[in-house]
């Protein structure tokens, strides 16, 4: 079996048929297809109930928390393919993904990363029209460098790892935000990446899910703590460092880093948090980028210059 495709399910009741038939539907169809329903309480798993496909397996557990991580280990232990892929349950593939995927694996075989591209889309949008790049660009990337430019250039429902990563390194870490970004650096610190830019994933905004209610508690509780709670790729990149011969070394890795500080303090002077931005400004990673070096200088500004700087922003905007 070439592909064993998990999702994890949470009180996704209204989405996941939509999910599951864009699993089966694939052009692709040496896969096996396992739901790891993670102690929904809306009845969720009722609407798998007449799936009578040989592929199509489901799992119950009691709710383990976190962001879907562990309810993907479960499915990974599971798993009898040579490569797993990842679908949240409000999403849905394009019936040519894991084709693509496969032609990205074919490409760069020794990969332990792969994806294929991927578009937002507001919930109850209409896929019809929808202007999507077509092109079957396959290339090995600098992980780092690509995600320091742009967050999710690889989402956890357009990617595929592994088994021999699995079998190295285990699972994904139980976090509430940002499991999936700690897991693909864990990765790229070890393996190479490589992505397609063809989008055959959709990823719906708008219904809920574990990164709007994350949002939504950061706006009543601000305050930025320690360099975990901004991002737990970065404190896995810290505390590994000397584990992997001085990942902080690696200009590559600095300009990841900082990339998640910068959108950390952006987020908080938009919001109007002065405390929290001069908070993260703290865990700029020097020597600063040329781009960064400026926003290095927030937490030394007062109030009023970041009222300013605030105001001026959002007039652009």
């Amino acid at each position: 079996m070439f592909f064993s495709v998990i999702v994890p399910l949470y009180n996704k009741r209204k989405y996941i048929r939509r999910c599951v038939d864009s699993v089966l539907g694939q052009s692709f169809t040496d896969f096996e297809l396992i739901v790891v329903d993670d102690g929904s309480t809306d009845g969720s798993h009722e609407e798998l109930a007449d799936i009578q496909d040989s592929r199509f397996s489901l799992i119950r557990a009691s709710n383990m928390g976190g962001a879907g991580g562990q309810a993907r280990n479960v499915g990974m232990e599971h798993a009898l393919g040579q490569w797993f892929a990842f679908l949240d349950a409000d999403d849905l593939w394009l019936p040519e993904h894991l084709d693509e995927l496969k032609n990205v694996i074919a490409a760069y075989p020794n990969s332990g990363l792969v994806s294929s591209g991927w578009k937002e889309v507001d919930e109850g949008s209409s896929l019809e029209n929808l202007a999507l790049s077509r092109e079957s660009r396959i290339r090995l990337i600098d992980y780092f460098l690509e995600a320091s430019r742009v967050v999710g250039i690889v989402n956890c429902s357009s990617a595929a790892i592994s088994r021999e990563v699995y079998d190295d390194i285990g699972g994904f870490s139980n976090f509430r935000s940002g499991p999936d970004l700690e897991y693909w650096v864990r990765i790229a610190v070890k393996w190479s990446v490589a992505i397609s830019d063809n989008i055959t994933a959709i990823y719906f905004r708008g219904n809920n899910g574990n990164m709007e209610q994350i949002a939504k508690q950061r706006k009543k509780n601000s305050a930025v703590a320690c360099l975990r709670d901004l991002s737990p790729s970065v404190a896995w990149i810290c505390d590994h460092s000397e584990e992997y011969g001085g990942l902080l070394d690696r200009s590559n890795l600095r300009l990841y880093i900082n990339s998640r500080v910068i959108g950390a303090v952006k987020g908080a002077l938009y919001r109007g948090d002065f405390v929290a931005a001069r908070g993260s400004a703290q865990f700029f990673v020097r020597p600063l980028d040329k781009r960064f070096a400026l926003w290095g200088l927030l937490k030394y500004a007062p109030v009023s210059v970041l009222r300013s700087i605030v105001f001026f922003y959002k007039s652009l905007r």
